[in-house]
């Protein structure tokens, strides 16, 4: 017992340093947070009006193509399926909907970061814009899985692609896409593919690797 009390109060000497150390480290962790947050804050409101908003491309949105908006003549088998699949049709008019909507991928900044980039008073509409993009690719994935659904994946493709270049970190895009890419042997919409996955600003972009990782065939 008299051996073992030695040790016993050397590791609770130890213990405390590592804890007051800890509790510093925390203690600076917050007060460096509570700073950038201050500075954030008196950043003055900057110009948003020409920002790289993203914008979706004409050939999504086949129905806006048409002349007054109708399918008079029309023989695309691609606007025809949409407009004749109820399940395609409801998801198509989600997606599109958000035409006229401005979006803008922030990469899962937050509030402070929001702040200082772009100025405090522009906060609620630069978060309203990144809720736009993130719900328009929850829609162009809806849509994907309904055209997957009846068996047009060809039609699907584009809508995940777009979303995939735009920096959407939904991992079905990739894996949907992945597997189409390795199907049709495309290698380089593969390695475009692994691109984008490294490029993520994300939670969830080691997750989208590890699943892209165990998709890809082995060489």
């Amino acid at each position: 017992m008299q051996l073992i009390l030695p040790y016993f109060i050397i590791f609770i000497v130890v213990l405390q340093i590592l804890l007051r150390k800890n509790s510093k480290k925390n203690n600076d962790n917050i007060q460096q947070f509570w700073e950038r947050e201050r500075k954030a804050n008196e950043v003055r409101k900057k110009d948003i009006s020409n920002l790289n908003y993203i914008v979706i491309p004409n050939h999504l949105l086949p129905d806006r193509n048409l002349p007054d908006n109708t399918l008079e003549n029309n023989t695309d088998s691609f606007t025809n399926g949409i407009f004749t699949i109820p399940e395609i049709k409801d998801a198509y008019h989600v997606f599109a909907s958000f035409n006229d909507k401005k979006m803008f991928n922030l990469n899962n900044c937050s509030n402070t970061d929001i702040k200082i980039e772009y100025g405090a008073a522009n906060l609620t509409i630069m978060s309203e814009y990144d809720d736009n993009f993130i719900a328009m690719c929850k829609a162009a994935v809806k849509l994907a899985s309904a055209f997957e659904k009846n068996g047009m994946i060809e039609d699907a493709i584009p809508y995940l692609e777009f979303i995939v270049k735009s920096g959407t970190d939904i991992s079905f895009a990739y894996s949907m896409l992945a597997n189409y890419y390795i199907e049709k042997n495309n290698t380089k919409g593969i390695d475009n593919l692994k691109l984008y996955a490294s490029s993520l600003n994300s939670l969830t972009k080691d997750i989208i690797l590890k699943k892209l990782e165990q998709t890809m065939p082995t060489e």
